[in-house]
């Protein structure tokens, strides 16, 4: 009975949150290595973020993978958790958080009050920074790594005791008992600590079966996509050299289908906007000018303020081949170098972008250009191509850059620190233009 009065209460709570910000739910996940995933074992969040996406939920958090947003840290445990939670919180209050911080600790230190400790202190600061935040706080898992996770089942008693307490006083927690029907020996890898397949799943299922009452009737299943097709365009008769670099194409369809597409389409998934792959060819220049153009466009520098030199982008435009262009596709063209530290500039008119495949922006143009990433692992730190793509066709969408020092931060169209996040503003507005004509001016980044 008192479940379900708990779970009226956050659904109302909830329902009017919702209305009131316009903004999808949104779930940080908190934990060690087993929250954060790795590349011997499997992470629940490969299978609980798509499950959610499809009903309008957003992940969010300081670090970043190529499944979703998250606040797990590998090798790190409750302590560190604790002192950390203020400073990620403030800069991602999510909705929801899910909580499984129990292990990287050792039995003989007796480390069961502290971690009920560290898991209030947690709870604290997240209630003093959203008290209308629901805490999904997770029993751990069981390990077969003995004795140095032997105390597992003493912590999860005292979790589960702890959560009673806090939701006696009025706290909105949920405890999820992760270590009900997961076995060790079938359901961990070889060092019998992390998730297997079967075990990830097993985790996504209770944090889902924990979520589902609380989302509801908030969230209904949303299949409704807009689509929008891309077609790539590889200028390979062109070469460009600086500094002593030999730049031409090195970009394949096979890169772009199996690494740039699926990673612009995670960018953009919350915003329900899928691009697809309308086809990738080769393009090519016309003579006259050309020699011109490559020698202005490798001498073009930023202004004092940061602005590119548009100049060049015109000329560039002006040696193109544009005569094999999809009329109803945006029409990306994909050459070796844009010059003055620029990665891409998008035409909004025209539904068309430009992109460099090499790039001396991360050293501001004093070091020689480098092959671009083509995709980055974890959050951003110098970018890559397929951000630079889903940054660019967000100005096709008619998305602008925001003014330096605007929060909130981490945005993929840019600021003062750039990242990954799209404003629920940002998505719908660009929810509202897929599909639609395009308009705008050139943008520079």
């Amino acid at each position: 009975m008192f479940m379900r009065s708990f779970v009226c209460m956050v659904i109302v709570w909830f329902a009017a949150l919702s209305g009131h910000a316009g903004e999808a739910p949104t779930v940080l996940t908190l934990g060690d290595s087993i929250t954060a995933g790795g590349s011997s074992f499997s992470c629940y969040r490969e299978f609980l973020v798509p499950a959610l996406e499809k009903r309008g939920v957003r992940f969010i958090g300081p670090q970043r993978d190529t499944i979703s947003a998250h606040a797990g840290y590998g090798g790190r445990n409750s302590a560190f958790l604790r002192d950390k939670i203020g400073e990620i919180y403030r800069a991602h209050p999510a909705d929801f958080v899910l909580i499984h911080a129990g292990h990287n600790n050792f039995a003989e230190s007796n480390p069961v009050p502290r971690v009920v400790a560290d898991t209030v202190s947690i709870v604290e600061t997240i209630r003093d920074i959203n008290p209308g935040a629901v805490i999904l706080l997770g029993q751990v898992i069981p390990s077969g790594k003995l004795p140095k996770y032997s105390y597992i089942p003493e912590l999860n008693r005292e979790l589960a005791t702890l959560a009673a307490r806090l939701k006696g006083r009025g706290d909105s927690i949920v405890v999820v008992d992760h270590a009900d029907g997961f076995q060790w020996e079938r359901d961990t890898v070889d060092d019998k600590v992390h998730p297997n397949t079967l075990g990830a799943k097993k985790m996504a299922g209770k944090w889902m079966d924990a979520l589902s009452p609380l989302l509801g009737s908030l969230t209904a299943p949303s299949e409704t996509l807009q689509h929008v097709a891309v077609r790539f365009h590889l200028v390979t008769d062109l070469l460009m050299a600086k500094k002593g670099v030999r730049m031409t194409n090195w970009l394949t369809a096979e890169m772009i289908s199996k690494f740039v597409m699926p990673e612009v389409n995670r960018i953009w998934a919350p915003a329900k906007i899928e691009w697809t792959l309308g086809g990738v060819r080769s393009a090519s220049t016309r003579a006259e000018n050309r020699a011109e153009v490559i020698d202005y466009v490798l001498k073009s520098k930023r202004d004092s303020d940061g602005a590119g030199d548009p100049q060049r982008i015109r000329k560039l435009w002006s040696i193109l081949n544009l005569d094999h262009e999809a009329p109803r596709e945006v029409n990306l063209y994909v050459i070796p170098y844009l010059g003055g530290t620029s990665q891409g500039n998008a035409s909004p008119s025209q539904r068309r972008v430009l992109m460099g495949q090499w790039t001396d922006k991360p050293s501001r143009g004093l070091r020689p250009p480098v092959k671009c990433l083509l995709v980055e692992k974890g959050d951003f730190r110098i970018g890559s191509f397929s951000r630079t793509v889903a940054h660019e066709l967000g100005h096709i969408l008619g998305l602008k850059h925001p003014k330096k020092n605007t929060p909130p931060f981490k945005r993929l169209m840019g600021g003062s620190r750039s990242g990954y996040e799209l404003t629920g503003e940002e998505r719908t507005a660009a929810f509202g233009k897929a599909g639609a004509l395009f308009v705008g001016k050139n943008s520079d980044d």
